[in-house]
């Protein structure tokens, strides 16, 4: 039983009540501390499309012609070899057009300064186009042309440059 005014024992828990009213907004905090400013990338604003639109004759010992340009930022041909400005990683496509008069052993490359980059040798087809698309670390100075292993042997033009060289800058 009760002892005195109190009761001995605790009676069953009631409902829960409604929830209350959400308050008002809080201040906003304050503006934390600028981040340091992070490195500079390289500005990919280094590439460039070139071609030559008539048909031509290669030989070994000279780079395939590239007279035009499709567009350019930052590189140029010079003696028909692409003079690279600045030392990365470059992303290149290249190729020639059909050559009906290749023989088994004709070939094209790409070199840097006259030296052939090992694994861009491709043979040259009589029929269809011959290209590929390699990744390359070049330096500041050098140049980069697309050579041949043939002797007079004559690229059309038929539906397409006789020949194509695309490099953009990558890293």
């Amino acid at each position: 039983g009760p002892i005195g005014n109190q009761c001995c024992c605790t009676g069953p828990t009631g409902p829960t009540g409604a929830t209350g009213a959400t308050g008002a907004t809080g201040a906003t905090g304050a503006t934390g501390a600028t981040g340091a400013t992070g490195a500079t990338g390289p500005a990919f604003d280094t590439f460039g499309s070139f071609f030559d639109p008539a048909a031509q004759v290669i030989t070994t010992g000279v780079p395939v012609n590239l007279p035009s340009t499709i567009t350019a930022s930052n590189l140029s041909v010079v003696a028909d070899s692409v003079f690279i400005p600045d030392t990365g990683a470059y992303l290149i496509g290249y190729g020639i057009n059909a050559a009906p008069t290749a023989v088994a052993g004709n070939n094209i490359f790409l070199a840097v300064n006259g030296v052939a980059v090992v694994g861009t040798e491709r043979a040259i087809s009589i029929s269809a186009g011959t290209n590929s698309t390699v990744i390359l670390s070049l330096t500041a100075g050098e140049f980069l042309s697309i050579m041949p292993t043939a002797v007079a042997v004559a690229v059309t033009n038929i539906g397409g440059a006789s020949a194509n060289l695309n490099i953009t800058r990558i890293a």
